[in-house]
């Protein structure tokens, strides 16, 4: 076991397949990770296999982040057949590839495919801009889908409170194209 707080220095690259995203908190580095980040992904990678993760390591490890540039931690992979929970009060994102790229004190993932309920979610941004005390997901979409389809999404989401009743009223149908920005407080008290 590596002791962190002493001044280890890791230069490390690597390649690594992950055949069942279930398992892959075998390979988070825990002791750079807070308690809330480990948990978010390990409720959040329902499914899907990692073929080609690659990982860069370079730095003292005590000094992670690197928030000083004298390091870099990179991993990088395509999610291939699998399901991810953004929000656990959201549907899950199913039918999923993406490529991932964690760096530092950052997270970044563009969606190559995928489906909330039956509305495409395909080129989707989602990120963590810095992951620290106050950590925010950001959610940037153009979304195109049928109306109801959108209309079921809404009303499996948080949204239901705030837009359905508006839909209710003002009927839809048809195509629709919206652009969704989101950005969702992943700590304690933090306000959408």
């Amino acid at each position: 076991q590596l002791d962190m707080d002493k001044d280890a220095h890791l230069a490390l690259s690597a390649n690594v397949a992950i055949s069942d995203v279930d398992n892959a908190g075998r390979y988070f580095p825990l002791h750079t990770m807070s308690d809330n980040l480990v948990s978010y992904l390990n409720n959040s990678l329902l499914k899907g296999n990692i073929p080609d993760a690659n990982i860069v390591w370079h730095g003292q490890l005590n000094q992670f982040p690197y928030q000083d540039q004298s390091g870099i931690f990179q991993a990088g992979f395509n999610l291939k057949d699998g399901a991810f929970l953004f929000q656990p009060d959201w549907p899950a994102v199913d039918d999923l590839s993406l490529y991932a790229l964690f760096e530092n004190a950052a997270m970044d993932i563009l969606v190559n495919k995928g489906n909330l309920l039956s509305v495409p979610a395909d080129g989707a941004h989602v990120y963590i801009p810095f992951m620290g005390k106050e950590t925010t997901l950001r959610v940037e979409a153009k979304v195109g889908a049928d109306a109801d389809d959108a209309k079921e999404v809404i009303d499996n989401s948080p949204l239901k409170n705030s837009i359905s009743p508006t839909l209710n009223v003002v009927q839809i149908s048809g195509d629709i194209v919206s652009e969704l920005d989101l950005t969702i407080p992943l700590y304690e008290g933090g306000k959408a």
